[in-house]
């Protein structure tokens, strides 16, 4: 008999020793006077079983709102113990917890059933009010598997969580809500060299450069879910750079996301991704955007940014600045006599020579084919002394050269003082480069310094050629070239590049060099664009109406236009005026240094595209957003930068640039244009690697549109001269500088 029932009681065994007889209206009553609730009131509360035992365990009334469990398993249980059939040892755990009721203690446990469900279960003492004594024990079992399940979930989360966390291959740490580690992963410990157990309670600010430690410390307030912090979810992200323990900093990009967990016990996830390689790859980016390949001088592009951030520094300080400008004299006719590789060597010679008497400070340039730019940061005097000692050194060297076989090497120098107030890079450069043809007329060999009086013979001439420019546009007096461009695949030549050409008044053909420079000075440009576009659609609706096959014809688009797009109104009207296809005259926009308002380019790309004119990029490859504009413009050609395709052939690492390139237009089904092709070895090789269209002097020179509209060729390459190159026409290579006009 239990130690608490009464002797003599109702709950007293009888003689025979069978179980003592309870008295369930006692209990009952005892029930609703300790608790307030009736066995009917409980029966009608959801996902419940209720139990009213006796103090062996007995279940004197039973009910159950589980669902599932039917009113004739729950009468079956009345009458019978609760531990029947519950196996050991889990019979004993129960029995130890009822015991613990029955002494007057209130016990809860969780129990999952043999079914799968789970119950939160709770034993609690009936007493009776008169003599305090426990007379029962009422068990109430609630099915919580649903919140069960979702615990399980939610654990399985947290450890999928933790897993990842840790095994992730971007270094991570938790924060707590004052900005201090929680715990790292692998990956986080390896880039800071540190072990993971000493970082735990560490402030992060204490792991960054001091400098960068108030920028962290703004972004934990942003991110952080503590006091101050916006919570879950908020996000930021900075740079800072992160340090070891020697002392070294990583440059990282620090990302953090709040979190509001109790279970993780943080209130930020940093996440930190490193930034060393990107750097490395950007600054070979600039290196190759900025330099010329071939001297390793900077290119146009970079020297202009150099001059001008030069000119502002000059600007704020009052200093002095002289802008050297060298010309090798007679380097097309060199160029033409010697071949491609002994001008290649002349160009190194005097990049190398110029790196030999010039200040480290000055920033030198080759910023066209044979012409290079010093900026003097020293002064007028300096610029003087280094222009006079560049030109001793390549006299000295002069008869050397002879002796070995070279041709002889000579430079003209023109020399312009800046303004540190009044001038910009262009201003600079005109005044020099005024003053390199005023060496020229002088004969070579000399250095000329630009002054208020300069308006000598290189300033006449740029006026004769101005003259020349406003008498051709006024008098339809330009002069229309063809370049053949060749379909590798086929050897047949169906396309043309249109280049326009200027007679000057002694009845000479000017180079575009001579006047497209003064044609984009003088606001010219624009009209020269419209007159080759109508002297083109001019050409294809002649051969139209003599019933011969249409080529693609490919007109260059100066920025100026680019930025007045009611020359396509013009060029629309024209087409239909001749009743000329769209799809034969192709548009073709620079990627150099002047296309540089993408939202420009793109609008007038859709109305090109509108219009029905395929568009082209020209240069590509040459300006540092190669890759930007080739996505953001809808292209049909990419014509390749002559830098980098005229060593295919003898620089396995520009052809395979080149490779790259054409691999990514035909992914994006863009046509690829090899430019500057020279060499039937350069030819060979581009169609090796899938190249589709070549132009160039191995192709065919510039020549003028005959009456029939198709233009004179001195040699055209064909399909066995891509099989077998030494069968092509023998001839000399053509430079960079020629094949540009």
């Amino acid at each position: 008999m239990h130690e608490n029932a009464a002797p003599g009681g109702p709950d007293a065994g009888d003689r025979t020793g069978r179980r003592p007889l309870v008295d369930r209206n006692r209990l009952r009553s005892t029930l609703e006077r300790s608790t307030g609730l009736t066995p009917q009131a409980l029966r009608h509360l959801p996902g419940l079983v209720v139990a009213v035992l006796d103090l062996e365990f007995v279940a004197v009334e039973i009910s159950s709102t589980v669902t599932g469990i039917s009113d004739d398993a729950v009468q079956q249980q009345r009458d019978v113990s609760i531990l029947a059939g519950i196996p050991e040892p889990e019979a004993e755990r129960l029995r130890a917890l009822l015991q613990r009721a029955a002494r007057g203690e209130k016990v809860d446990w969780r129990y999952d059933d043999p079914s799968g469900v789970t119950y939160e279960t709770e034993a609690a003492p009936i007493t009776d009010s008169f003599t305090n004594a426990v007379v029962g024990i009422v068990l109430i079992a609630h099915d919580v598997s649903d919140k069960a399940a979702a615990e399980h979930a939610r654990a399985a989360v947290m450890q999928s969580f933790r897993d990842s966390f840790e095994l992730a291959p971007i270094p991570q740490a938790l924060l707590d809500a004052k900005g201090a580690v929680k715990t790292v992963n692998a990956a986080f410990a390896e880039l800071l060299q540190r072990s993971a157990d000493d970082l735990p309670g560490t402030p992060l600010r204490e792991l960054i450069l001091p400098r960068d430690a108030a920028t962290i410390d703004r972004a934990i307030q942003m991110t952080g879910s503590g006091p101050t912090g916006p919570g879950s979810g908020a996000r930021h992200a900075a740079g800072a750079r992160l340090l070891r323990p020697d002392g070294e900093s990583v440059h990282c990009r620090v990302h953090m996301i709040g979190l509001a967990d109790e279970t993780l016990g943080a209130t930020t996830i940093v996440q930190v991704l490193d930034q060393t390689e990107r750097d490395r790859y950007e600054a070979e980016l600039r290196q190759v955007a900025n330099h010329d390949s071939l001297t390793g001088l900077l290119n146009r592009r970079g020297f202009r940014e150099r001059v001008s951030d030069s000119l502002s520094t000059g600007r704020r300080r009052n200093e002095a600045r002289t802008l050297l400008l060298i010309d090798i004299d007679h380097f097309k006719t060199i160029n033409d006599l010697h071949g491609h590789a002994v001008g290649d060597t002349m160009l190194r010679d005097v990049a190398d020579q110029i790196r030999a008497v010039i200040d480290p400070r000055d920033p030198a340039s080759r910023i066209a084919g044979d012409e290079f730019a010093v900026l003097c940061v020293e002064g007028p005097t300096s610029a003087r002394a280094s222009a006079e000692a560049l030109l001793e050194l390549i006299r000295s060297r002069a008869a050397e050269a002879r002796t070995a076989g070279r041709p002889p090497l000579s430079v003209s120098i023109g020399i312009a003082e800046v303004d540190p107030v009044m001038d910009t890079v262009d201003d600079v450069l005109m005044r020099a480069d005024l003053a390199l043809y005023e060496a020229k007329e002088w004969g070579r060999d000399c250095i000329v310094e630009a002054s208020s009086g300069i308006a000598g013979g290189a300033a006449r001439r740029a006026d004769r050629v101005l003259t020349a420019l406003r008498q051709a546009v006024s008098a339809d007096g330009f002069l229309l070239h063809a370049q053949p461009i060749l379909e590798l695949r086929s050897g047949k030549v169906t396309q043309h590049e249109m280049l326009a050409r200027l007679r000057g008044d002694d009845g000479a053909t000017l180079s575009p060099g001579e006047f497209l420079p003064v044609a984009e000075r003088h606001g010219l440009i624009s009209e020269l664009d419209s007159w080759v576009l109508r002297r083109s659609v001019e050409l294809l609706g002649a051969q139209r109406a003599q019933g011969k096959s249409l080529p693609k014809l490919h007109v260059n688009m100066s920025a100026r236009s680019v930025e007045h797009p009611e020359i396509l109104q013009e060029l629309g009207h024209e087409m239909r005026r001749h009743q000329v296809p769209a799809g034969h005259l192709v548009i073709e926009l620079t990627e150099t240094s002047k296309l540089i308002d993408l939202d420009v380019a793109q609008r007038f790309a859709r109305q090109l595209v509108d219009l029905g004119c395929p568009l082209a990029l020209d240069d590509f490859g040459a300006g540092f957003n190669s890759l930007i504009h080739l996505r953001e413009l809808p292209l049909d050609y990419v014509k390749i930068d002559g830098s980098l395709t005229r060593d295919t052939a003898t620089n396995e690492r520009a052809a395979i640039m080149v490779e790259g390139i054409a691999q990514t237009a035909r992914g994006l089904g863009v046509r690829s244009v090899a430019e500057y092709v020279d060499t039937p070895a350069c030819l060979q090789r581009l169609g090796e690697i899938g190249i589709d269209f070549a132009q160039g002097f191995q192709i065919g020179v510039p020549m003028e549109f005959t009456a029939a509209g198709r233009p004179a060729r001195r040699h055209v390459a064909t399909g066995s001269d891509l099989l077998h190159p030494a069968t092509a026409v023998e001839r000399q290579p053509a430079t960079p500088a020629q094949m540009r006009v």
